[in-house]
């Protein structure tokens, strides 16, 4: 009998928690304008990950304006897109719209009642990112991608299999496309199969496989399911892949672990683009750096890096190469760093070769106390207006932009010298940000004085808070694409585990999913979702003491829902675990 892959949307929704680095209820966000009036225009993206999800952008007025204020509902899967341009004051560049005219971007607090993707982007090619899960984590087995309006390339994806024949589903689930302000139309429910494909370690669907290469249209909404844990890359990654880049999820589903896979974008045609810029957050780490060829990782360079070090490799003083592979980051036992990928920033042209990305903390997710950021050149920002002088830039400049929700004293100091030639403290109040920015003077001051790797110093900013914060690193000038994390501190991560990833009807299938509560979770709402074709056989949550409680099996149209209505609360280091045992039935799928 022919097998059908078992796809399990298991999700745990516990609406009280502030979740952090990826999928969040609370987010600090500042989104720059462009600085050239070349109608690539920047947005602000929110998608929702459960049904019914209640949102507020609130458009902080202390640039003197508070016109792209929002509220309103989500449905799983739908988008509220929303352009700086636009709703009467143009906080973009000039020609972005009729609005008045003020080219100093805008700082958003977002606030749900359910987990929210939140992201900005520009309208064009040259930059990329990393997706995270609809899990909270940067590895998963679904994710839901709102695809902005691009140059003249679409878009492309990329995945990453941590085990060998992972299956993975590509699906459109919106039914008409939205490039301008607005919500996006989606249906989870009829989704449209674009293709699947099953890859090994060490493969991908961009330069193994090519069904990842445009596949992206303008305004569309997609989602990615997969039989076992994966990571994600979209944007441009295939033509116009130039500029751009990201910290690389590891196998733990942080950005800070002991085992990474990757590709980095390169301009076709062009050698020596690549950089890859290795953090260590262990003392005597032994770091190999690797690419799959042939069925066999190859050795490409080997670090020994001390805690709070960096290790660089870029292509053009590696021999000015390019590789179309993937990479593979592993380190001592033990031991973690944290990776961020990008290319043509130093081998690229300064002013132009720009980015915007959120920072790892020490801790792998974008709130924490301590981070070390590679810092690319500054780029072109004559023509931006700053919001905090109401004045223009009037040159070249890099930011690292800080995010306090509880408010914080905030240290940020070049790590070469420890501070003797770049130091700056930001008192942050509360639900404030602050704007670490170097000019190229700066930037070159802390680069061996020129800006060229010919010495020992590279271009690294030490940022240490007393609370946790988090921090966005942008070079911002005319492309930029960030999935944004929030300044919040993890109140649980949840993991999942299949007892087999295929089942022919009949099969029985246990899923067991596990809470770890980081802080104390407050009338927590958890539910599991279990789509079309799977029966839902039992559902038991096991509290530390051993309690177990089932749940309330609700047979709807197209799912089953499993709800856990009378847990009071999740206390603080504590672990949860939920056992669903179900029965694959002919059902729906194909």
């Amino acid at each position: 009998m022919k097998k059908v892959v078992l796809l399990v949307c298991f999700m745990t929704s516990l609406l009280n928690a502030f979740a952090t680095g990826e999928p969040s209820t609370y987010f600090q966000i500042f989104v720059p304008p462009n600085n050239d009036a070349v109608r690539r225009d920047a947005a602000l993206i929110i998608t929702a990950i459960y049904d019914s999800t209640q949102f507020t952008i609130i458009d902080d007025g202390m640039d003197g304006d508070r016109d792209d204020s929002k509220t309103g509902y989500l449905m799983a899967g739908q988008s509220y897109v929303l352009f700086i341009r636009d709703n009467g004051i143009n906080d973009d560049a000039r020609y972005a719209s009729g609005g008045v005219l003020k080219w100093d971007g805008d700082y958003f607090i977002v606030k749900s009642d359910k987990l929210l993707y939140a992201s900005q982007s520009t309208n064009s090619d040259w930059q990329h990112d990393w997706v995270p899960s609809t899990d909270k984590m940067s590895i998963g087995q679904k994710f839901i991608i709102y695809s902005p309006p691009f140059t003249s390339s679409k878009r492309d994806v990329n995945v990453f299999a941590y085990e060998n024949n992972t299956t993975v589903t590509f699906q459109k689930i919106s039914f008409q496309p939205k490039t301008n302000t607005g919500f996006t139309d989606v249906n989870m429910e009829r989704a449209t199969a674009v293709f699947t494909r099953t890859i090994n370690v060490g493969e991908d669907i961009i330069y193994r496989y090519t069904d990842g290469r445009d596949v992206m249209e303008a305004g569309e909404t997609y989602m990615i399911l997969s039989d076992k844990p994966i990571t994600v890359q979209y944007g441009a990654l295939f033509g116009n892949e130039r500029d751009g880049g990201g910290y690389v999820p590891s196998s733990n589903g942080s950005s800070s672990g002991s085992l990474l896979y990757f590709a980095v974008p390169f301009q076709a045609g062009t050698t020596g683009e690549q950089e890859i810029r290795i953090v260590s957050w262990d003392d005597a780490n032994t770091v190999n750096l690797e690419r799959f060829v042939n069925g066999a990782w190859t050795a490409v360079r080997t670090f020994t890096l001390n805690k709070m070090q960096a290790g660089d490799w870029v292509g053009r003083t590696s021999g000015n190469v390019n590789f179309p592979n993937v990479f593979r980051v592993t380190c001592s036992n033990g031991k973690k760093v944290s990776v961020f990928e990008g290319n043509w920033f130093e081998t690229g042209s300064p002013g132009t070769s720009d980015m915007g990305t959120m920072v790892s903390a020490e801790n792998g997710t974008s709130s924490g106390k301590k981070f070390l950021s590679y810092i690319a050149p500054p780029g072109n920002e004559a023509n931006v207006i700053n919001p905090f002088t109401g004045r223009a830039f009037g040159q070249q400049i890099s930011h690292l932009y800080l995010f306090a929700k509880e408010g914080a004293t905030v240290t940020v100091k070049d790590a070469y010298t420890n501070g003797n030639k770049f130091r700056k403290t930001f008192v942050i109040g509360t639900e404030r940000y602050a704007d670490c920015f170097l000019t190229v003077t700066e930037w070159r001051n802390i680069y061996n004085g020129t800006g060229t790797p010919a010495g020992p110093e590279r271009p690294y900013l030490l940022v240490e808070s007393d609370k946790d914060i988090s921090v966005m690193n942008t070079n911002f000038n005319d492309n930029w694409m960030c999935y944004v994390g929030s300044s919040l501190t993890q109140s649980f991560t949840q993991t999942a585990i299949i007892s087999q990833t295929s089942a022919k009807p009949a099969d029985t299938v246990v899923v067991t999913n596990t809470i770890n509560a980081g802080s104390q979770v407050d009338n927590p709402k958890i539910e599991v979702v279990v789509e079309d074709g799977l029966k839902v056989i039992s559902s038991n949550l096991t509290s530390p003491g051993g309690t177990r409680t089932a749940g309330d099996i609700n047979e709807q149209t197209s799912k089953t829902l499993v709800s856990f209505n009378n847990i009071n609360s999740l206390e603080s280091n504590s672990q949860y675990q939920i056992n669903t045992t179900v029965v694959a039935s002919v059902g729906k799928n194909d």
